[in-house]
């Protein structure tokens, strides 16, 4: 088993080194499958406070949460907006046995402002001395993390094949009663962004969460300032403006893509929700960066 273990950290490290992010396995228990590799000096130090050492611990716990109900990889930015990929690894059984994270990396672009966080996020840093770590922090974008989820995703399939599967219930109730309200609703959010079912509801979550959906509903218009509909129309038209302004995917595309029955019912609910349709606000944009490009040149 040493050998074993030897040959997934020197894996690891390696990883770690093409992708240009720090990359970790965390078992269904919170505990590290191997020994730390490298972190990078902000995170090593910022960690020595013990408030924030657990904040990042619950994130980990809180991705574990996410993946007992869903099954694909998510990304989501640490309190002091870090970029983390998280990939859930099963057994045979379909039982999540383990989590492999990759992260340690300031998110540039467009993205950053579409990436949820999972725990809250701090507004300024402990000391002055942390600010010139982390601008020293390497950078990905987008693209980059498309890139490496494929690589990623083959990593934990073969990280699956040698954890020994032990039942873990503790976990899972330790969550249960200590996850705060808010970080449920990011949770939630999170659900919502990844979602392609044309009528997902709150029965739908209800199911997912183990909440009482009137649970889920009150929580959403107490946290969101709006209920669940309107919520989650919100949550699509943002991510079909992201679509329309830098991609060149059709209406019809970008509908079918965001989990709309039809563009007819995209169009109703983009055109309700920003009093333009689709095609304005892209030729709108297209406008503002074409002049915003002049400018500056």
């Amino acid at each position: 088993m040493n050998k074993l273990l030897n040959l997934l950290q020197n894996w690891e490290k390696e990883l770690s080194k093409v992708i240009n992010m720090t990359v970790f396995v965390v078992l269904n228990d919170g505990s590290h499958l191997l020994p730390k590799g490298d972190t990078i000096p902000f995170c090593e130090e910022i960690k020595k406070i013990k408030s924030i050492e657990l904040s990042y611990q619950w994130n980990s716990l809180l991705a574990i949460a996410y993946f007992r109900m869903n099954k694909a990889p998510i990304r989501f930015l640490c309190p002091f907006s870090l970029i983390t990929l998280a990939i859930p690894i099963f057994n045979e059984e379909e039982e999540l046995i383990a989590v492999l994270f990759a992260g340690q990396r300031r998110l540039i672009g467009i993205g950053r402002e579409n990436t949820p966080y999972l725990t809250k996020k701090m507004q300024t840093f402990p000391n002055p001395q942390f600010e010139e770590l982390y601008e020293s922090i390497p950078t990905v974008d987008e693209e980059h993390l498309d890139k490496i989820t494929p690589l990623l995703e083959l990593f934990a399939e073969e990280i699956g094949k040698y954890i020994e599967t032990t039942e873990n219930t503790g976990i899972e109730q330790a969550i249960a009663n200590y996850i705060s309200e808010e970080e449920l609703i990011n949770l939630i959010e999170i659900q919502l962004m990844t979602e392609k079912q044309a009528y997902f509801n709150l029965d739908d979550l209800e199911k997912i969460f183990k909440q009482k959906k009137q649970v889920i509903s009150q929580l959403i218009k107490i946290h969101r300032g709006k209920t669940f509909i309107p919520y989650y129309h919100q949550i699509k038209v943002k991510q079909a403006n992201n679509l329309l302004t830098t991609t060149e995917y059709t209406i019809s595309e970008i509908s079918e893509s965001l989990g709309f029955m039809d563009a007819v019912r995209f169009f109703k609910v983009y055109k309700k929700e920003t009093g333009m349709t689709p095609t304005e606000y892209r030729e709108k944009h297209s406008m503002k960066h074409f002049l915003d490009g002049s400018m500056l040149g």
